[in-house]
């Protein structure tokens, strides 16, 4: 028998997966540190958004809306 060889596919989609989950991880540290200097400047309304994709890959990430200056 011949031995099923992994498809590129799977390979690719693999390969996407594993990176997502850290351009993920860097953006929530960017997120949390506008998030820290938002809080310096007080001036931004944040809503967290918890979709349950976020949440599995990334513990919880923010959303931001600013307001400008207010």
């Amino acid at each position: 028998m011949k031995r099923k060889k992994t498809t590129k596919k799977k390979k690719l989609a693999e390969r996407v997966a594993y990176n997502l989950r850290f351009s993920l991880i860097r953006l929530n540290y960017k997120a949390k540190m506008q998030l820290y200097e938002a809080k310096q400047a007080k001036r931004v309304v944040i809503e967290p958004i918890n979709t349950p994709r976020t949440k599995k890959i990334n513990g919880s990430f923010f959303g931001f809306r600013n307001l400008g200056e207010g």
